[in-house]
């Protein structure tokens, strides 16, 4: 049945290709959710030309074992490149709900860095508290995250990705 004459070059091959498509179908994913059409559909394009490249080396040498096991792990490791891919992209919009018993303070500093801030005030669990809503770049929630740590280190923040953006501050 499975036949342990193993193809390197050709294990490799398929490993490598079904990483890419893999990958590049994460992205696509995300890319449809965020409502970036055009791009998703190129990226789409390439995915599957990709795969079928990878799936008919597979079919035509299906009785070697390590083709198959190359198909696999190309894939779960296209699963992790793609979420690294797109965690570095950083697309879209992102909206950081901030609670903290100093709104005012902390608004000042993320208006002085750049940022749109909407406060709102709130009952927490035990007192009075502030919340900011902050409408960001993906690429730029990190940087607001590591502001709010470091005007209130206890602070609570929460981030929601974004479909759509219209008005207010521009982002």
């Amino acid at each position: 049945m499975w036949h342990l004459d193993i193809d390197i070059a050709g294990a490799l091959l398929i490993f490598a290709l079904r990483l890419a498509d893999v990958a590049l179908g994460t992205i696509r994913a995300v890319l449809v959710m965020r409502g970036i059409r055009p791009m998703a559909a190129a990226v789409g394009f390439f995915e599957i030309l990709i795969w079928v490249f990878a799936i008919s080396q597979v079919m035509s040498h299906l009785d070697n074992l390590a083709n198959v096991v190359a198909y696999a792990a190309g894939y779960s490791s296209g699963i992790l490149l793609g979420m690294f891919m797109e965690d570095r992209m950083a697309l879209g919009v992102v909206v950081v709900n901030i609670v903290t018993p100093n709104g005012e303070d902390m608004a000042r500093a993320i208006r002085d860095a750049g940022f749109g801030a909407t406060g709102l005030t709130g009952a927490g669990g035990s007192s009075d508290v502030d919340m900011i809503r902050v409408v960001s770049p993906r690429r730029r929630s990190r940087e607001l995250l590591a502001l709010c740590r470091e005007q209130c280190p206890g602070c609570f923040a929460t981030v929601e990705d974004v479909r759509c953006v219209r008005g207010g501050f521009s982002v």
